[in-house]
């Protein structure tokens, strides 16, 4: 092999690294993502009460 294969070689095999690594970060973004968005959606309907809360008859004086 020429010096021009092993140079190859390695700039595969970087890139092969690289991208890899990415994926994986992506992979946990994603996840992460989904708890963020979980805890939003849980606050956000703690928070905000419903029209059930503010119209029901057993709460009527």
């Amino acid at each position: 092999m020429t010096s021009w294969d092993y140079q190859g070689q390695g700039i595969f095999l970087l890139r092969r690294l690289l991208v890899v690594n990415a994926t994986s970060k992506l992979v946990e973004a994603r996840a992460e993502l989904r708890c963020y968005r979980h805890i939003f959606y849980t606050w956000l309907a703690d928070s905000n009460p419903s029209s059930h809360d503010y119209w029901s008859p057993e709460s009527s004086p």
